[in-house]
């Protein structure tokens, strides 16, 4: 038996989707949404089983509701715009996911909620933008593979050609197998 309290079964139910039993994790978060309908943690963990599922509008709903209850919770706003990202409501995104920096101290900000940021400006066409955020991203975490080849393509799309090279020749200086930034840069030298 459980006490009258949302976070035993909350804490069960995270066990259980650690363990990728999710049958059982969404069991036990029902039961504490019973028991507290806006059990923060509880609504962004069962956000996270329903965005796994698929169910991206469920779990907009549910991180939505998450937030209302509990503005700082810890991830909420990066989960969020990872679903809107999904839908392709990239403006959605970004608002979420500014309002994770916002949320968040200097010292907390990591490179994959700036990348993350960075790569719904792209995908909304706002390369300026996005060329900002991954400058920030690998300025953190300089060994940034994907984020380092996704800055080369913007500043490929931006027209900055040598800026761009810049990126993948640092790739191949980190990881010098890589043939993605190989093929890049052999399409650069093709075209000039």
């Amino acid at each position: 038996e459980y006490p009258d309290h949302p976070a035993a079964p909350y804490l069960l139910g995270r066990t259980y989707y650690e363990q990728g039993r999710f049958g059982l994790a969404e069991k036990n978060y029902k039961l504490a949404l019973q028991l507290d309908p806006n059990h923060a943690p509880t609504l962004h963990a069962a956000g996270r089983l329903l965005q796994d599922g698929g169910k991206l509008t469920e779990a907009a709903n549910a991180y939505l509701r998450a937030r209302e209850n509990d503005p700082d919770l810890q991830g909420i706003n990066n989960d969020l715009g990872q679903v809107y990202h999904f839908q392709k409501r990239f403006d959605l995104a970004i608002d979420a996911y500014n309002r994770a920096l916002d949320r968040t101290t200097d010292a907390e900000i990591t490179p994959t909620l700036l990348s993350n940021l960075a790569m719904a400006h792209a995908m909304a066409g706002q390369l300026n933008q996005a060329r900002e955020v991954f400058e920030r991203s690998v300025a953190l975490k300089p060994d940034q593979i994907d984020t380092r080849d996704a800055l080369g393509q913007v500043l490929m799309a931006l027209g900055e050609v040598d800026a761009a090279a810049a990126q993948w020749r640092e790739i191949l200086r980190l990881q010098p197998g890589n043939s993605v930034a190989r093929q890049r840069l052999q399409q650069i030298e093709a075209g000039r």
